[in-house]
């Protein structure tokens, strides 16, 4: 299916435009859509997949690539340089390749290398340590929770807190530093729980899940119809 968005355009992090009287309606950033359906040539995203429209979602706004040219790659888990460099996709943002950054793993000329300098110079991520990125390393649920938190405060996104939080059972295997955002992205309906009221905060997420994230957050706070 494919995803229109009526009478706006995205701007980048300039704004929303509204095609038809050019008026910029919001600072917010509205993924960008494109013509033809991205599931074509894709032989693991069966039609009757829970997540194919999710899929259709991200890759015709240009967030998500495919692994290669006939797989998404649903159950394969989502690396930390791959979660930054949605970021930086849903951001608009324009990166150099050919860039040093702080961190001593991550090398030049890498698909993620800009966004990684990117992410890190806007408060996004952090490293490992101090000088490690550990890009190749699978993203953990509070670390997604954690970086789409700090991605609304550089984009000027408000989440909703208003709902009740959840009272997950492993609330306390969550770590210090992304309690508070775990809890506002459950609350906000970005990233729900694992079952049997529990989060799972250092469970990696697949592609295919991280994709849902990111499909939540963009309808519930970056879409303006």
């Amino acid at each position: 299916e494919k995803l229109r968005l009526p009478r706006t355009y995205c701007t980048g992090l300039n704004g929303i435009m509204c095609t038809e009287c050019g008026e910029l309606l919001k600072s917010k950033v509205l993924p960008k859509l494109e013509e033809g359906s991205p599931l074509d040539n894709l032989l693991d995203v069966p039609d009757k997949a829970w997540y194919r429209e999710t899929v259709a979602f991200v890759m015709n706004n240009d967030l998500f690539n495919g692994v290669d040219e006939i797989s998404f790659g649903p159950d394969k888990n989502m690396t930390r340089a791959m979660f930054v460099t949605v970021l930086g996709r849903l951001a608009g943002v324009e990166v150099d390749n050919n860039v040093k950054t702080a961190f001593t793993d991550i090398k030049k000329n890498q698909y993620y290398t800009g966004y990684v300098k990117w992410a890190a110079e806007n408060g996004i991520v952090n490293g490992v340590s101090s000088t490690k990125f550990a890009p190749n390393a699978d993203i953990t649920r509070e670390q997604i929770c954690t970086m789409i938190v700090r991605y609304c405060k550089y984009a000027e996104v408000e989440l909703d807190s208003s709902a009740d939080p959840a009272l997950f059972r492993d609330a306390d295997a969550i770590s210090k530093y992304a309690f508070e955002s775990v809890l506002l992205c459950n609350k906000a309906g970005i990233v729900k729980g694992r079952g049997n009221n529990t989060f799972a905060p250092k469970a990696n997420a697949t592609r295919a899940e991280v994709a849902q994230v990111l499909k939540n957050l963009c309808l519930g706070y970056l879409v303006v119809e």
